[in-house]
């Protein structure tokens, strides 16, 4: 190709009052001595520079903009920082908008009930929007079990935390609310965020069990018809 071309997200979540990182790549003809970095918001060709080459333009109050990758390596990532935004949009080479708002984390659901005895995970996302103020993610209850946090920031993929929680099923646990909770450092405030999901365990039946039962059934409505020895049942 004899052209330029730049490869950027669409449209990006951002947060009043807090640092965003944009990732931001294109690819050249040939490599070049001397490279500018120009951002521009409201229009492609017309709109108002907020930088040009290593210094942040004063064109937009309280936006505070530098280039954190290596032009050179063809990594044109940059790094606003908004202090008093609000309905604002931000328009970038390919039309770039920024959303400014809060969302609730990403929790993954048990879309089966899982087995009392065997391990299991529960994984619960937010968004990165600035490696600087990451947020926190915490668990209502950790079930004794054990919590992994991730920080995902590659250039191609979308950057978020992650956290993951891996516990063994108990049927004491049945029916049981976990709250995953995301909070973002933001100037001299916190900003948070939750969702919530409900436990669904089976609590598998012993043979030793069984035979109590099977024992019990024959006095009640023929029991062992429907309860056979190692069957999960689920308890309510």
């Amino acid at each position: 190709s004899s052209v330029f071309h730049q490869d950027s997200y669409k449209m990006i979540q951002a947060l009043t009052g807090s640092c965003l990182v944009i990732p931001c790549t294109f690819t050249s003809p040939q490599r070049h001595s001397y490279l500018v970095g120009i951002w521009r918001m409201n229009h492609y060709w017309f709109g108002v520079d907020v930088f040009k080459e290593s210094q942040s333009l004063e064109n937009w109050s309280g936006l505070k903009v530098a280039i954190i990758g290596d032009l050179q390596l063809r990594n044109c990532t940059t790094h606003p920082f908004f202090r008093q935004c609000a309905e604002t949009r931000l328009t970038l080479c390919d039309f770039l908008n920024l959303n400014f708002s809060v969302l609730p984390p990403r929790c993954s659901t048990l879309s089966i009930p899982v087995k009392e005895g065997e391990s299991t995970s529960l994984t619960c996302s937010a968004p990165l929007f600035c490696p600087k103020q990451p947020p926190s993610l915490a668990w209502s209850d950790t079930l004794n079990g054990t919590v992994h946090q991730t920080v995902h920031t590659g250039i191609k993929e979308s950057r978020s935390v992650s956290s993951r929680l891996t516990f063994t099923a108990s049927f004491h646990l049945h029916m049981k609310n976990i709250t995953c909770t995301v909070s973002y450092p933001v100037e001299t405030e916190k900003r948070s965020a939750a969702q919530s999901l409900t436990l669904n365990v089976l609590c598998k039946i012993s043979s030793s069990l069984f035979r109590e039962l099977h024992v019990y059934g024959k006095a009640i409505m023929g029991f062992k018809a429907f309860m056979k020895a190692g069957q999960s049942s689920q308890f309510t």
